[in-house]
């Protein structure tokens, strides 16, 4: 199984037993004539603002915002499970505003997906709060957009890195437009576990082991990303490989940036361990022309 289809079933199977655990209540459209489409459909929904759809082994869930024609899209589709991700419209007020007053990145981006899209609204809008130095409402809507869902937060973290929105910049240049094939790289990009954002809960230890393993492993390419009060955890991950891979064919570099070079004005600290064959990622990301991980 692939990890993209892994997950969605994951989340549908999280999804389903937080509903299961407490009463089932009936959910209408307002939309009768999909009310009609889905009688046979089991629907239902506890949060006012989620709704579920389950028939025999297809489970399908999202906001009430997603229009009929989304819905029906979904339902041809034939796999188990395909996610919405809400978009924080219903809930924060000064997302609904950003939603309506901000475009997407690039114009592509409007033939993808809801979920892509989504995702990288919600994550634009949680990058802006950042670079306009509203660090905790930024860090408390990523929790909350990726509470539970793993690739949700990571994708979110490599947003607000940069890898995305360089590799957005880069299928927008070179005018890749076959939404099958942008929608995989933007997984492919996301299923990539080298990629490290510290925070105050983070174990340096953890985080030490696990790039150890990924050096057993031959990983091309692995980076270490924190800020503000976590730059003191990334220089302490560093200083466990900044001497011990010389001699190797790993790399090992460190990237600072000062809190008055900083956008926000919150310094930033990033290392950064490749190989021959990560070579590559490691100029195209800091040269801000990062196209993947492959």
């Amino acid at each position: 199984m692939d990890p993209i289809t892994a997950f969605l079933l994951k989340a549908a199977e999280f999804l389903l037993s937080k509903i299961k655990s407490g009463p089932k209540q009936p959910f209408r459209f307002k939309n009768e004539e999909l009310n009609q489409e889905l009688k046979n459909y089991a629907i239902n929904a506890n949060n006012p603002n989620v709704f579920i759809i389950e028939k025999g082994a297809h489970v399908y869930f999202g906001n009430v915002s997603t229009n009929a024609e989304v819905i029906k899209e979904l339902l041809s589709k034939g796999s188990n499970s395909e996610l919405v991700y809400p978009d924080f419209e219903e809930e924060y007020k000064d997302y609904s505003e950003y939603n309506k007053t901000h475009e997407f990145p690039f114009p592509f981006v409007n033939e993808l997906s809801a979920k892509f899209k989504g995702l990288i609204k919600a994550s634009q809008y949680i990058k802006d709060l950042y670079e306009a130095g509203d660090r905790d409402i930024a860090a408390q809507r990523k929790e909350e957009l990726g509470r539970d869902n793993i690739f949700v937060r990571h994708f979110c973290n490599l947003y607000t890195a940069g890898y995305i929105p360089e590799a957005l910049g880069y299928i927008n240049d070179i005018g890749l437009r076959d939404k099958e094939i942008i929608e995989k790289i933007l997984v492919d990009i996301t299923a990539y576990e080298s990629i490290f954002f510290v925070h105050k809960k983070t174990s340096e230890a953890e985080i030490i082991e696990k790039i150890s393993d990924l050096i057993k492993q031959n990983k091309k390419y692995i980076a270490v990303h924190g800020a503000g009060s976590n730059v003191s955890k990334v220089k302490k991950i560093g200083q466990a490989y900044e001497e011990s891979l010389k001699g190797s064919p790993y790399v090992f570099k460190e990237k600072p940036t000062p809190s008055q070079e900083a956008p926000n004005g919150v310094a930033r600290h990033s290392i950064f361990i490749f190989n021959n064959d990560g070579e590559r990622i490691y100029n195209e990301f800091n040269n801000g022309s990062f196209k993947g991980f492959s």
